[in-house]
């Protein structure tokens, strides 16, 4: 198709209008940015509205810095009102529409007289507006040299704070946020805080729900703050030139005390201080804060990285406390952006606790940041830095639970090392409780259970003649705050929450199961066996309970749920309780050693055996000769009947019972000739094997275990029979027990009896000692009716060399270590549940306190 030339033409005159129109708009565009400022001339007006505006802010600034500016044309007369009443110096004085009103009618003519005019102009409109317009209304040469500011800019309606600046004590600490609900119109804000009236960069978030609800938080990174007392302000500024304090006051910022993760330090809350403050970088882990060793009670309270109150603790019936906080991941990455290098902090307080009387001195403490604690064997506290699971073991569990062979540790040093899983004694801190109190609501009074209570115990037992209809349980776990605690009574109801509400308790028995599950969910049990108001329950309240006093009953019924298999036979001596500790409390014939026990041994006491065993004191003798101590799953073994059992005693169980010690030989088989020597003399091979193990200690210290005692090398007495103490020469005890295993009972005649000789004397090899010994044990003990360990130690059976002389060993703690020994071996042999027989004596006129040792 060809178009004709006058319609060419006139597309050519539309496009060349169209080019100028559009070169004729650049131009104008480009004046209008680029056209030079104009200067305001300096009159006594204006130098009046500078003046009155600086007392108006309150501006310390010689008022011909702003003159020479708006002479220079720097800016405007409305700009340089705008930008005073609109700066932080003002806002911050919080001053509302109708005194800002005041303000600018001051600032403007002078006067308070335009006030209610310029207020109005207010309503729903920019202050930024409304100062340009005031000020331009006065001089048109005062125009803003940019235009006038929009109209409808952002404007804040109202607002409500729901978390404040500092917490109910006045601390300001960690990233802090300010939160609340916010009704606004637009989005340009921003929020500032000032502390002691200088600048800090806050970060301001709104959101905005699907309903139209807005929500607003303000972030303060306070963390590199000063120690000390500061002023904060926190500012709210919106785009229409307004601004608000919405909220601020007094705060006090900490002192912190920075202690590594997996750490042991040691603190204290100084003499006349009332807190200490301390902060912890947990890294990739959850915040774990253990207290020990603390020199009177205090409380402890975790933060989290915000400066918010996690919890707090304040245990005062317990050695220990615990923080705990959970790993703050979201945080972290919620403040990546917002501040400098977000951590997975968390803060902590120590302070005098509430039942502390003085302030007057330190309150000391071992703070240790690893999830488990324990102690070696040199007494050493050690943050554990692997995961051992849920320890202590219990120790009344059927069989020995395998453990990692060696445990990262690391010492106050911060030195690392790896010891073995069975060296370390670990702390209850991790789902046990620190408390476990029953009240009886109708009398108001304690139960007492049996035993104490102590954490590392899960179980308990109470027996009464009478109904019970109710009890309450009062109890608390060790983390406190971090644990969830329920009590149950097992075919009584459903789990109720821990909250001092009443639980209905059985007429007869009763199961009561407190759960606790730990911090990290790892669910634990203790139990109460409470047996009331039944006069048979299985026939073992007639055939078994009744035969002991009221206060065995708790112990045996504990025994009894633990382990119904166990049989238990009274033994009435028909010795009276005052007589017996007088007989046993006398010279030699009780010692504790002032090496390991110093506060048991009598201040005045000689020594009377190697260089350490002195007299026990009267109550040392008194607790270790009450049967009631004793009367739980371990120590229970020191009544068992001591003849053999080919059904319960074996080879295996004797190896492991020796295992690392000086009895695990190359050189002798002597978990074989324990064996032989128990079916022999128709003693406990497990019992000969411990007295060897108390009597010449784990690593055979003795040199009667080696036959190498000066003057009398190749002879061996594994039990020291005949070590009568001789403190008038050195080794006496030991030369006495070498001279028996030459000679027997009258070495100075150097002849033996025939019926030494069937004890195999002279004991010139290790076999001949064990199994001779063994013999003597069985002739002169167990066949005297001295078959538990506790008899051997206290003899309280009147026989033909009457009561009180045919005593075994010295040793006043004797069948209570030893009775530990059986246990073990009984537990790693799988045999707890064997049909034990235990004689339990009972004395005339026994106390009704008991348990307690210095």
């Amino acid at each position: 198709m060809i178009k004709s030339k006058r319609l060419s033409r006139r597309y050519f005159y539309i496009a060349v209008t169209i080019a100028v129109i559009g070169f004729f708009l650049l131009l104008l565009e480009a004046g209008m940015l680029f056209r030079p400022t104009k200067s305001t001339k300096v009159t006594d007006e204006v130098r009046q509205i500078v003046e009155r505006t600086q007392y108006v802010v309150g501006v310390d600034v010689n008022p011909e810095v702003f003159l020479a500016e708006l002479s220079d044309g720097t800016f405007s007369v409305s700009d340089f009102v705008r930008m005073q009443l609109t700066s932080s110096s003002y806002l911050l004085k919080n001053r509302a529409d109708d005194a800002f009103s005041l303000d600018l009618s001051y600032i403007a003519y002078g006067d308070l007289d335009h006030a209610k005019e310029i207020e109005d102009k207010l309503s729903g409109s920019s202050r930024n507006l409304v100062i340009e317009k005031v000020m331009t209304g006065i001089k048109a040469g005062y125009f803003p040299q940019k235009g006038f500011s929009e109209e409808k800019a952002t404007f804040l309606k109202n607002y409500e704070i729901t978390s404040p600046l500092q917490n109910e004590e006045g601390f300001a600490f960690g990233i802090r946020r300010v939160s609340g609900s916010i009704s606004m119109s637009g989005n340009q804000a921003r929020t500032d805080f000032f502390v002691d009236s200088t600048l800090r960069i806050g970060a301001l978030e709104i959101d905005t729900s699907k309903d139209g609800n807005q929500s607003f938080t303000m972030t303060w990174d306070a963390r590199e703050e000063n120690p000390g007392q500061h002023n904060v302000k926190v500012l709210f500024r919106t785009s229409d030139g307004r601004g608000v304090v919405v909220t601020g006051g007094e705060v006090i910022v900490p002192d912190f005390v920075t202690v590594p993760n997996q750490s042991i330090r040691t603190g204290k809350v100084q003499e006349g201080m009332s807190r200490a403050w301390y902060e912890l970088d947990a890294g990739e882990t959850n915040a774990y804060i253990n207290f020990v060793e603390m020199s009177d009670d205090i409380k402890v309270t975790l933060y989290d990285i915000y400066g918010n109150k996690i919890g707090s603790n304040d245990a005062h019936k317990s050695p220990y406390e615990t923080l705990r906080g959970v790993r703050q991941i979201s945080a972290v990455e919620q403040l990546m952006g917002t501040v400098i290098d977000p951590r997975n902090t968390f803060y902590f307080c120590v302070e005098r606790s509430p039942e502390v009387q003085t302030a007057l001195v330190d309150i000391g403490y071992t703070i240790i940041t690893s999830r488990d604690v324990a102690i070696n064997s040199s007494g050493e506290y050690l943050a554990i830095l692997d995961d051992v699971g849920a320890v202590p073991i219990n120790p009344y569990a059927d069989s020995t639970q395998p453990a990692p062979k060696e445990v990262a540790c690391r010492n106050a040093s911060d030195q690392d090392m790896k010891i073995t899983f069975q060296d370390l004694q670990f702390l209850p801190i991790n789902g046990f409780l620190s408390e476990l109190t029953l009240i009886h609501p109708e009398e108001d009074t304690t139960i007492p259970i049996y035993p104490l209570f102590s954490s590392s115990v899960r179980d308990y037992a109470y027996v009464s003649s009478d109904e019970i209809e109710h009890i309450m349980p009062i109890v608390s776990a060790v983390e406190g705050y971090a644990a969830k605690i329920k009590v149950t009574n097992v075919g009584s109801g459903l789990p109720k929450p821990v909250d001092m509400s009443l639980l209905p308790i059985n007429d007869s028995r009763n199961v009561v199961v407190i759960s606790v599950e730990d911090f990290d969910g790892r669910t634990s049990e203790y139990r109460v066996y409470i047996l009331c108001g039944a006069d048979d329950v299985e026939a073992y309240d007639s055939r078994v309970l009744s035969q002991f006093p009221q206060s065995y009953r708790d112990g045996i019924w504990l025994l009894h749920n633990l382990r119904p298999s166990y049989e238990f036979i009274p033994f009435r001596p028909e010795i009276d309780w005052a007589t017996l500790v007088d007989n046993q409390d006398k010279k030699d014939r009780s010692l504790a050693s002032s090496y390991s026990h110093p506060d048991w041994v009598k201040p005045e006491s000689p020594v009377y055996d190697g260089s350490s065993w002195k007299a026990a004191k009267r109550e040392v003798v008194t607790y270790f000769l009450d049967p009631r101590n004793f009367l739980n799953p371990i120590n229970v073994f020191q009544f068992e009947k001591l003849s053999f059992d080919p059904d319960i005693h074996s080879v295996d169980g004797i190896t492991d019972m020796i295992k690392s010690s000086f009895l695990e030989s190359e050189e002798h088989d002597y978990a074989t000739i324990l064996y032989d020597a128990g079916q022999n003399a128709n003693v406990s091979p497990y019992f000969l094997a411990s007295r060897i193990l108390q009597e010449m200690g784990r690593n055979g210290e003795s040199k009667l275990a080696h036959g190498i005692l000066p003057g009398y090398e190749g002879y061996y007495n594994y039990y020291n029979i005949g070590s009568t103490p001789d403190p008038s020469i050195p080794d006496g005890a030991l030369i006495n027990g070498a001279k028996f295993a030459m000679w027997g009972r009258k070495p100075d005649e150097r002849e033996l009896t025939d019926e030494e000789l069937a004890l195999l004397l002279p004991w010139t090899s290790p076999e001949l000692a064990i199994k001779g010994g063994a013999l003597w044990i069985a002739s002169g003990y167990i066949n005297f009716g001295q078959d538990t360990v506790y008899f051997q130690k206290f003899d309280v059976i009147d026989n033909e060399d009457g009561l009180y002389l045919h005593q075994y060993a010295q040793n006043i703690s004797m069948p209570f270590t030893e009775s530990q020994r059986y246990f073990r071996a009984y537990q790693s042999q799988g045999m707890l549940d064997s049909k034990f027989v235990f004689v339990i004596p009972i004395y005339e006129n026994m106390p009704k306190n008991y348990g307690t040792l210095p």
